[in-house]
């Protein structure tokens, strides 16, 4: 097995989801995995249950947990918007119980710092806590 698919498959990750990168900063006890969604094909939209619905634009999100293989983990993903209602779609490392909180996005003026964690709640799990 793969170095890319072992952190597939401990991050709950299948097909059209897949860890495109690991990067271990062993001095820094970082590790940084970038993700991405891969669906060519139109899919039935999760949140409103249109068929034929595309992914039309990907956002940018980090995620950060901080004991993933006793590494500062942080994950990177592109997660695409749904032409449909423009719902993004869920994320497979946002199951019940995972903790990964999302790193808020930097203001505009100060985008060269390193923001910490919130430590919100998924977005797919908040509406159903």
């Amino acid at each position: 097995m793969g170095q890319l698919a072992l952190f597939s498959g401990t991050l709950g990750l299948s097909p059209p989801w897949q860890v495109t990168s690991v990067t271990f900063a062993k001095e820094t006890n970082r590790l940084d995995i970038n993700v991405e969604y891969r669906q060519l094909t139109p899919l039935v939209c999760p949140h409103c249950g249109a068929e034929g619905a595309r992914c039309t634009e990907e956002e940018d999100e980090i995620w950060f947990h901080a004991d993933f293989f006793h590494y500062a983990t942080y994950l990177h993903a592109r997660v695409p918007r749904l032409s449909c209602c423009y719902a993004a779609l869920p994320r497979p490392w946002c199951r019940l119980g995972s903790l990964f909180a999302q790193v808020p996005p930097p203001e505009p003026a100060q985008e060269n710092r390193v923001t910490e964690p919130t430590g919100h709640p998924c977005p797919s799990l908040s509406s159903k806590v």
